[in-house]
């Protein structure tokens, strides 16, 4: 089925929104569009050839992206986000209508014209007014809204006296568990959120196995002080979609396609993705190959990732070093198709994070059969299985010593490959999470 104008008008993108408002004005009704919305939800925009569903869903999973709307950065947890909403909105939840909404001035609100416009649907001309929640539906983020979370809290709490079902997603406790990787001391906006989160959640879902060990030994410590005992505790796995122009025609040793002049046909290339900061590792990588540098080691190192905090020495180090546009290169706002090429031209993944949630760059490598050599922790151990050459270092010079014998058993044919490394695709990944949050419907 078609019906006039879908994905011909995009809105333009909105910032912070202000108070709820109608979108009228900014486009023309298209009210086809309008009603297949309001009879079959957003499943039914994104797929215009799919038949309304009979009986209307009557059920609504609200999907808050308070967090994302107030700051996208695209990166981290902003795509999980991003992805994820996305899914849940796209696969069939029979008797369910997913609605991505936002906190304003202590309510949710829909936030119809920040999705319209992101998922390039036609102008609904609908208002971003305040939800109407009933008896039985539930309320669902993997957003991490440190600043939004205190105008979420008291209709957090109307919620669930109406009789919804709130739920959140844990990427991590590394704000509490490593401050050194922060300002030295716990983040007081994290461990804010985290009260709330464990005081009004009705569950809490982590993205690794080793994430939920970690929240399971931080409540063994810090009990809720709940009667119901706190919030059901579970995990799931994040997707990762290889994109449709994945970087087919990139080969190794396609070195200009990277800014890289000093290297040879027998050079191996080595790839870190990731925002600079203290946990990901970037100083004893830099460390690590200064070190094989200075032995004459035929190797090259890319960095793709935006600047965090914490890190302006390693900044510094990269911009004003003398192999930089040689054997070493760093895109800091790099596209999506310049990531895939990356991932096709490069030799092996190296991620070196001293403590993770997940790690999708693992996953993203496997995709492109990429090699992984991995620091040895578990998280990447869930994640990687055997499907990578994993190290301990304390320093540049033990992880240059590792990259060696890596190298050593790559010529042999001996180095672990990542291909058959399993991963869910983000569909995969949202059903997993509605199965476990949502109830039945009759």
């Amino acid at each position: 089925m078609r019906f006039p104008n879908l994905g011909a008008r995009a809105l333009a993108r909105v910032g912070t929104p202000g108070a709820a408002s109608h979108a009228g004005g900014q486009a023309a009704i298209d009210l086809e569009a309008t009603r297949r919305y309001e009879e079959g939800g957003y499943r039914a925009m994104l797929d215009p050839c799919l038949a309304l569903p009979e009986p209307v869903p009557r059920r609504q999973l609200f999907v808050d992206i308070s967090g994302l709307i107030q700051r996208d950065a695209r990166t981290g947890i902003q795509r999980v986000v991003r992805n994820l909403t996305r899914a849940l909105a796209e696969i069939d939840l029979p008797g369910w209508r997913v609605e991505p909404v936002y906190v304003h001035q202590q309510h949710f609100v829909y936030a119809r014209r920040f999705t319209t416009a992101d998922w390039q649907l036609p102008a609904l001309a609908l208002g971003d007014e305040p939800i109407r929640a009933e008896t039985g539906d539930v309320f669902f983020t993997a957003d991490l809204a440190l600043l939004p979370i205190a105008q979420m809290e008291a209709p957090l709490q109307r919620l669930r006296a109406g009789g919804v079902a709130v739920h959140f997603v844990l990427h991590d406790l590394i704000p509490l568990t490593h401050p050194q990787f922060y300002q030295g001391e716990v983040d007081p906006r994290f461990a804010r959120w985290l009260e709330i989160v464990l005081a009004e959640a009705d569950g809490v879902w982590c993205v690794s196995a080793a994430v939920l060990d970690d929240l399971r030994a931080y409540l063994r410590r810090h009990p809720p002080a709940r009667r119901d005992g706190g919030p059901r505790l579970g995990w799931f796995h994040l997707g990762a979609n290889l994109p449709a122009w994945q970087a087919t025609t990139a080969q190794p040793g396609h070195w200009e396609t990277l800014g890289l002049s000093g290297v040879t046909r027998r050079s191996r290339c080595f790839l870190m993705v990731g925002t600079l900061e203290p946990r990901k590792g970037h100083g004893q990588v830099l460390d690590a190959f200064e070190a094989l540098w200075r032995v004459g080691d035929d190797v090259c190192l890319v960095i793709i990732g935006k600047v965090g905090w914490n890190v302006r020495p390693v900044v510094d180090r990269l911009r004003s070093h003398p192999e930089a546009g040689r054997r070493l290169a760093w895109f800091e706002n790099a596209a999506d198709n310049v990531l895939c090429q990356a991932y096709g031209t490069a030799h092996a993944l190296i991620a070196a994070s001293y403590t993770e949630g997940f790690g999708l760059p693992l996953i993203e490598a496997a995709q492109h059969g990429l090699p992984i050599i991995a620091r040895d922790i578990p998280v990447f151990r869930e994640v990687a299985g055997e499907h990578a050459y994993y190290f301990d270092a304390a320093d540049g010079a033990a992880l240059a010593a590792a990259i060696r014998a890596w190298l050593a058993l790559e010529a042999e044919g001996r180095a672990p490959v990542s291909r058959g490394l399993p991963y869910l695709s983000w569909a995969e990944s949202a059903r997993r999470v509605a199965q476990a949050i949502l109830p039945r419907t009759e």
